[in-house]
This record gives C-alpha cells, sequence and structure tokens, in this order.
C-alpha cells in the first residue's frame, strides 16, 4: 500500500511540473505536504524545468523574475517557479544540500552571474537581476539555506562559492536584502571579507597591492 502512495505522488508531482507555472500554487503546497513523493526525483525534475526556463529566457521576461526585496518564497506568478518548488522540496525534506548541488551542476554560471559569451555583456544588468532573483529565493527559504549555497564547490577550480565570484558580484549579492535583512553578510566569509574592505577604506590596512580598482564601501554596510 505504501508502494502505491508513493508511485501516485510520484506521478502527482510529475503532472504538476509539467503543467507549468499555471499549477504552481497546487504544486508548492503538495511539495510541502505529501510524505510520500521521492524527494531526489522531485529535485531532479524541478532542476531540469528551471534550466529549461532560465534557457528560453529572453530579455522581456526579466519582468517577470520573482522580486528580492522582501519575500520572494511568498511569491507567485513568477517566472521561476521551478526554482521555488524544488527550494520547498529542500526545506520539507531537509535536502537543501543536494538540491542546491544539483542546481549548481546545471547552471553554475547564473548562480555566479559568470557571462561566458560577449553577446551577454550587453545583458549584463538583467543577468545580475536573474541571479539576486535566485540567490534571494534561496535565502528567503530556510535560516541554514546561505550556509549551504557558500558550502558549494565550483567543479573545475574547486573554489568554494564566495571564492568563486568576481569582484563586482561579490559586492551586489553582499547588498542582498531579504525580510528585513541582510543574510549574505551573516555568513563568515562575506563578513570577513566585507570587514577586510572596511578597513582597507578607511587605511587600517595597507592596500597598495590592489589596483583593479577604488575600494568603495557600500553606505548600506555602514547603516
Amino acid at each position: 500500500r505504501q508502494q502505491t502512495c508513493i508511485n501516485l505522488s510520484n506521478m502527482t508531482v510529475t503532472c504538476l511540473v509539467n503543467g507549468g507555472a499555471a499549477m504552481t500554487h497546487t504544486l508548492d503546497m503538495f511539495l510541502g505536504r505529501n510524505e510520500f513523493y521521492d524527494a531526489p526525483t522531485a529535485c531532479r525534475m524541478l532542476v531540469g524545468a528551471a534550466t529549461d526556463i532560465i534557457g528560453n529566457m529572453s530579455l522581456s521576461d526579466m519582468k517577470y523574475l520573482a522580486p528580492y526585496s522582501y519575500n520572494p518564497m511568498e511569491c507567485e506568478g513568477h517566472i521561476l517557479w521551478a526554482i521555488q518548488g524544488l527550494l520547498h522540496v529542500a526545506v520539507a525534506r531537509d535536502c537543501m544540500r543536494i538540491a542546491l548541488r544539483m542546481l549548481d551542476k546545471k547552471i553554475p554560471d547564473i548562480l555566479r552571474h559568470r557571462l561566458r559569451k560577449e553577446s551577454e555583456k550587453a545583458s549584463c544588468r538583467s543577468s545580475l537581476n536573474l541571479s539576486k532573483s535566485i540567490i534571494s529565493m534561496i535565502l528567503a527559504s530556510s535560516e541554514y539555506a546561505a550556509s549551504e549555497l557558500m558550502a558549494l564547490v565550483e567543479t573545475g577550480t574547486r573554489k568554494l562559492y564566495w571564492n568563486s565570484l568576481e569582484r563586482d558580484t561579490r559586492m551586489s549579492l553582499s547588498l542582498t536584502h531579504v525580510q528585513g535583512r541582510y543574510p549574505m553578510l551573516r555568513e563568515r566569509e562575506v563578513r570577513n571579507w566585507a570587514l577586510e574592505l572596511l578597513h582597507i577604506a578607511t587605511g587600517l590596512i595597507d592596500h597598495s597591492d590592489i589596483t583593479d580598482m577604488e575600494v568603495q564601501v557600500p553606505s548600506d554596510w555602514l547603516r
């Protein structure tokens, strides 16, 4: 009987995912409450759906991103519904690490706002909005999600997530504001990096070896 429940639950998840954005609310409710569906299988389906959505996105689709100023996990009708579903599975089944690793394997450049092609540079701002929207959803999903994000290891370089980011991306993500807080700045790696920049900007430590750009400290860090 239990196997029947598992099979029916897996079929339901498949149908709801195939239903797309129109079924987002029902999908999220089912993923958060049902005890029988197979979590790794659900994660793979949702990561696949998210990858397809992102791969087919146009600049005009950027206006349908989940807002990242308050709580994107409570938002409906946005284009990143599959990632929202993935995070619901991650929280409900305590598999955030597995879910983020699957996502990182499919869209590593998006998670890091890394532009691979010259043609992508023209849409740099839009791609940053996409990256920030996804990251903010991750940060809003649970209190421990930020730590799991930081634990991601980049394929090839073997760098941890924060160390794999470019400087401008670090600056932008460090200021991500979710639910009245700045969750990135609570992480040790980000906090140490921010303190180093503050020390450099105030002349507390030598910065003669920094030649790539002038150190500028965001005013939000001082609030």
